[in-house]
């Protein structure tokens, strides 16, 4: 059998329900053939051998390789700022009403944390001086690589370039070239290693008020797509909102949200 770059897509699909789609070709191949060398192997036909030999952890190693990990803190700011100005307080106000002083958000495909701490500050900002509010963040990757960089919650000036001063100051220490998350913007948080796309491995999420999941679809086919907004949707409490990127739209992809304008902006919410 002739291995090449279409039996590793095929493996990642079969084991881990994984695709490259979204990624060039050329950079699929750059990135196998990079893990490849760091095991000493040249030929994907030796790499396929591994795979098959080393299960679930060369699998995950692979995928790790794979994903798209670019964030940084505040990104999208003009989104960010009408959730919170918005979004969040029309949620929150319905609720205490409701005699229900809880809030939880997902913020799905994660990567290094830096959009699941600039939640926890935007969360803490507009709600921490409210007496008896109970805040969570549920953080989901696929990536443990990236899971274990954000349980350190370290990062490069690079990261927090969009950062406001003040929260620079309030949220972080600087601990040598490195600004790391202080324990008040930790503790909302909890990160747990999922592939949104597993039903299964999903139904152990789920209540939130708020999920985002910027910059995913990008990197789906059409089937993922609409099964990735069912699985977000049956995740969100009625009245609940999700929260896309900039460049994303699921009116093709599914029916089951419906677009409303909270404040300056348009956000998908679960009826």
């Amino acid at each position: 059998m002739d291995i090449n770059l279409e039996n590793i897509h095929d493996f990642l699909f079969d084991r881990a329900n994984f695709t490259l789609f979204g990624l060039s070709e050329v950079l699929q191949e750059t990135r196998v053939r990079q893990r490849m060398a760091q095991l000493g192997m040249t030929g994907f036909g030796d790499y396929w051998k591994y795979l098959h030999a080393n299960g679930n952890d060369e699998l995950q190693e692979l995928i790790n390789a794979l994903t798209v990990t670019e964030t940084y803190f505040f990104r999208d700011y003009d989104q960010l700022a009408n959730f919170a100005e918005e979004v969040l307080p029309d949620r929150a106000a319905r609720k205490e009403a409701a005699g229900n002083r809880r809030v939880r958000v997902m913020c799905g495909a994660c990567a290094s944390g830096e959009e699941a701490y600039t939640l926890a500050i935007i969360l803490l900002e507009m709600m921490g001086d409210e007496p008896n509010w109970d805040i969570r963040i549920d953080a989901l990757d696929i990536n443990t690589a990236m899971l274990d960089r954000a349980g350190i919650g370290c990062y490069s000036s690079r990261s927090i370039r969009d950062l406001p001063l003040r929260y620079k100051i309030k949220y972080f220490d600087v601990v040598g070239d490195k600004y790391c998350v202080k324990a008040e913007g930790r503790a909302p948080v909890r990160f747990y290693r999922a592939n949104l796309t597993d039903a299964a491995q999903m139904r152990s999420h789920r209540g939130f008020d708020f999920i985002f999941c910027r910059n995913l679809l990008l990197y789906l086919d059409e089937n993922q797509r609409e099964r990735l907004i069912h699985i977000l949707y049956h995740s969100l409490e009625p009245g609940g909102c999700l929260f896309l990127g900039p460049t994303e739209s699921i009116g093709r992809v599914s029916k089951v949200f419906r677009l409303v304008k909270i404040g300056r902006q348009y956000v998908y919410q679960k009826a």
